[in-house]
């Protein structure tokens, strides 16, 4: 079980991740029934669950998943995968939640929806924003924990709420019982078949009916479901509406005149977007189209601007458009329905006037001239040298404060200001103001210094005044351009870096411009795209200009071209971490995952003598075999992480100073083939992994992959007890195995010894007789509960545990590992003694004492003294439990 406050922090940052979350995914093409055993009928959005509910006299069967827990994993391919358990869960209406993505895209190109793969029915979006919801409204008297499940009654009333469970048949149980005396929930005889019938439904079956009809209707056909949405609908239909929305004439058989571009006819577009406003769904549908937008699709673009051409994101794109070759007609066409005449008029002059419509591939596609000369630097000197030139500046008498001591003192200020920055300290507001005053009394002297431009342009920035910092660049760069006699002022260091500024600035005044005067947001476009483009592809430009280039496309909405941009930075930056980390993120988020690898590969195959773009490749096939673990596909998974390991070793093979990054690597990309098998159920060969893992890497105690499962977690599964029986794996032969691949590393052993205790009580857990006893949540907290009597299963299970810490004892170092020992020991000797028996008790007893530093039970000593003893030692150790680690 996990506590789930912990995990939330962490889910931004994610690889692909964390947040992570296919387009190659199956779409949901029917819905969950009765005639599917293996698939529970969780319902999209808590208000239809409670509704149903209601109008059905149903209890809600609430289930609260997470990955990378060993309970959630089971219960989700086992319990969730049950016929018996589907079935009695038919008898309730269900929600599930996991703050987890899965999919990066909830919907296709063709609006249909793509099913989550690890819980099925609902998208990845759906049981996200359960999540929340469900703590807020149903869960909050508990805590907030995973695995969770619960069943409430149409009155509010609590049947039964498991957060903690040994054996998890504990749930089914709880669930047949709950429900025993409701029937099956079916799908009705005779559901109807009318539009109005169809999108009054709020069950998912009934939005997937409405939904797949839809999706080969015509046009007339059409106007008639939207014009039963318009009555009958609500927010869930905002599904049904993207099917519409997102029709093409190739798709369906429409006919009538079609507005420009073939898209939709004059009738179906008011129709769509009456009906979208009608249900309080045009901000929602336009952020449809704005996700899915079509280069050069006039007729989409016209529907965009209809629906939402007054709403700030959707103007901005549309204006960005009209700069941009070869959808700026389009643009144009439509926004002049939205836009008044004079200020469309005064769009279409800024176009004009700053030299649109222009490609800005093209822009970027012009080879640079390579000069050796280095960019203006931002190098400071140390806080103590600043202070005293400040001081010795001072000094000077007030007739020598000319334009130049000016310039000195605002640089020495400005400089000051960014060092107390840094270092977190006063007066940083004051000394910026300062560098502010003597720029401007410096340049109102001679303002003929494009240095001292581009230094104002950075005070600016610092003091947040962003539309200063645009200025100050622009006469920055036109003072430095007019010293360019021959040749192209991006041959000019001072000029790139003057542009520099003029980008940033206009893309950091962007939010503010947004949804204000059309023609001043679409001036700030324009300017800071040419200026940012003209920077990246000078023989100036850096990674990070690329990355800036592409990070404001993406404010824009200008999502194509972000992805471009980054993979053109990629190849002339093959290096840069933060460049390609945000192209895999972009790929991630436009659902293009499985272009990862091939673009790795095909800026590796340019760039064939850089171990940097060999070892990104290794990355970006250990990235989608990960992916295609979390979409439950992991046998797909093993030609990525193959392919990974040969691109490591020729990074290794180019750089030897990478060889120890690279074995890391390729033990990583064993640990998860091992995890891919354990998936599945494969434990012998996740065992093997595991060993040729260590073989790779003897020292993975802090390994960890994007999905944030780490070696323990795959000794867990090698040794996991699951419904088709107990591991294949014998433990004591694979600690002789890691043994051999890392000597004297107490670690692996410690592992198994821990987790052989878990399963040992788990094995107890699934005995039916039971007893309530003390024990601890996942938290820690105490807590009493009824727990299984000891069995003579969970006896082996604990022989073993005790048997792998014995075997590495002589390596560990700390008390915290010898610890590990003693619990198991004194576990033993407390489920013989409450079975009155004395099986090793003295021996265990006695070695627990000598690794806590307590005095050892005499050798004659009765029952009494023994149980004496074994309950001081229970003190010292804490809770009979195994070790507290995250997500266990």
């Amino acid at each position: 079980m996990f506590r789930l406050p912990r995990l939330l922090a962490a889910l931004a940052v994610l690889c692909f991740l964390s947040s992570c979350e296919v387009p190659s995914a199956p779409p949901v093409a029917a819905p969950a029934s009765a005639a599917d055993p293996h698939q529970i009928d969780w319902q999209r959005s808590l208000d239809d669950a409670l509704a149903l509910a209601a109008a059905e006299h149903r209890p809600l069967l609430i289930a609260v998943n997470m990955d990378g827990e060993s309970a959630s994993d089971r219960i989700v391919r086992e319990n969730y995968r049950d016929p018996a358990f589907v079935a009695a869960s038919r008898r309730c209406v269900c929600v599930v939640a996991s703050v987890f993505r899965h999919n990066p895209r909830d919907h296709d190109d063709q609006g249909r929806r793509i099913a989550c793969p690890r819980l099925g029915c609902v998208t990845c979006g759906e049981h996200m924003a359960m999540e929340p919801l469900l703590f807020e409204k149903l869960l909050a008297d508990g805590e907030r924990v995973a695995p969770r499940h619960a069943v409430v009654l149409p009155d509010g009333k609590k049947v039964f709420d498991l957060s903690l469970n040994f054996d998890l048949r504990d749930i089914d149980r709880a669930l047949v019982a709950a429900t025993n005396d409701v029937t099956d929930r079916v799908e009705p005889a005779n559901p109807g078949t009318t539009w109005e019938q169809l999108a009054a439904r709020r069950d998912h079956a009934g939005r997937v009916a409405l939904e797949a009809r839809l999706a080969v209707g015509d046009e007339d056909a059409m106007i008639a479901a939207l014009d039963a949405i318009a009555r009958v609908g609500d927010a869930g239909s905002l599904d049904a509406l993207r099917i519409v929305g997102l029709q093409h004439p190739g798709d369906t058989p429409h006919a009538g005149a079609f507005f420009p571009g073939d898209f939709f006819s004059a009738k179906l577009l008011a129709k769509l977007v009456a009906t979208a406003r009608t249900r309080n769904l045009e901000t929602s549908l336009a952020a449809v189209w704005r996700s899915w937008f079509v280069d050069d699709d006039q007729g989409l673009m016209a529907a965009l601007a209809e629906l939402d051409g007054s709403g700030a994101q959707t103007r901005s794109l549309l204006l960005a458009h009209c700069l941009l070759l070869p959808e700026a007609a389009a643009a144009a066409i439509s926004l002049r329905r939205v836009l008044p005449t004079e200020a469309m008029q005064a769009v279409e002059a800024v176009v004009h006037a700053t030299g649109g419509p222009f490609s800005l591939l093209g822009e970027l596609d012009r080879t640079p001239v390579l000069i050796e000369t280095v960019p203006n630097g931002t190098a400071m000197p140390e806080t103590a040298v600043l202070e005293r030139t400040l001081g010795e500046l001072e000094a000077t008498p007030r007739a020598d404060r000319g334009a130049d001591w000016n310039a000195r003192y605002a640089k020495a200020s400005l400089d000051l200001g960014r060092r107390h920055l840094e270092l977190r300290q006063k007066n940083v507001q004051l000394l910026l103001e300062d560098a502010e005053q003597h720029w401007q009394k410096a340049l109102e002297l001679d303002g003929k210094h494009a240095e001292w431009w581009i230094e104002r342009a950075r005070t600016a920035y610092f003091l947040g005044r962003f539309a200063d910092e645009a200025t100050y660049g622009q006469r920055a760069f036109d003072i430095a351009a007019a010293g360019k006699i021959l040749g192209s002022p991006l041959q000019d260091a001072a000029a790139v870096e003057a542009l520099r500024w003029v980008g940033d600035g206009h893309a950091r005044m962007h939010a503010e411009r947004a949804g204000g005067d059309a023609a001043r947001e679409l001036r700030g476009i324009a300017e800071g795209l040419r200026a940012l483009a003209r920077v990246a592809a000078s023989s100036y430009g850096t990674a990070k200009d690329w990355l800036s280039l592409a990070s404001f496309c993406g404010v824009l909405g200008l999502g194509r071209l972000e992805v471009a941009i980054a993979e053109k930075g990629a190849m002339r930056f093959p290096a840069d971490l933060d460049l390609r980390q945000y192209l895999n993120a972009a790929l991630w988020n436009s659902g293009s995952t499985d272009r990862v690898p091939t673009i790795a590969e095909a800026i590796a195959a340019t760039h064939p003598g850089s171990a940097d773009a060999q070892w990104f490749a290794g990355y970006a096939h250990m990235l989608v075999a990960e992916h295609e673990r979390r979409t439950e596909v992991p046998d797909e998974s093993s030609a990525n992480y193959a392919a990974a390991k040969r691109f490591f070793a020729m990074a290794m093979l180019l750089r030897a100073d990478y060889a120890d990054s690279c074995r890391a690597m390729i033990a990583s990309s064993w640990l998860g083939r091992g995890l891919a098998h354990a998936q599945v159920g494969r434990r012998a060969p996740a065992a093997d992994c595991l060993v040729n893992a260590v073989e790779r890497a003897a020292n993975l105690a802090s390994a960890r992959d994007g999905l944030g499962y780490d070696v323990l977690d795959l000794v867990d599964k090698i040794f996991e007890w699951r419904d088709a029986g107990p591991s294949d794996v014998d433990p004591q032969q694979l600690l002789d195995r890691l043994l051999d691949a890392a000597p004297g590393n107490p670690f692996y052993g410690l592992a198994i010894a821990d987790s052989q205790l878990r399963e040992a009580l788990r094995a107890d857990g699934r005995n039916p007789h039971r007893t309530e006893r003390d024990t601890v949540d996942a938290g820690g907290k105490p807590i009493r509960m009824a727990m299984g009597l000891p069995t003579d299963e969970g006896d082996a299970y604990l022989r073993a545990s005790i048997a792998a810490a014995r075997r590495v004892l002589p390596f560990v170092a700390t008390d915290e590992d010898r610890s590990m020992l003693a619990q198991s020991d004194t576990i033993w000797a407390e489920r013989m003694l409450e079975r009155n028996r004395l099986d090793d008790v003295q021996g265990t007893l006695t070695e627990a004492a000598s690794l806590l530093g307590q005095q050892a039970p005499p050798a004659d000593a009765d029952t009494a003294m023994l149980r004496k003893i074994a309950v001081r030692l229970r003190a010292l150790l804490g809770e009979a439990r195994p070790r507290q680690r995250e997500g266990r």
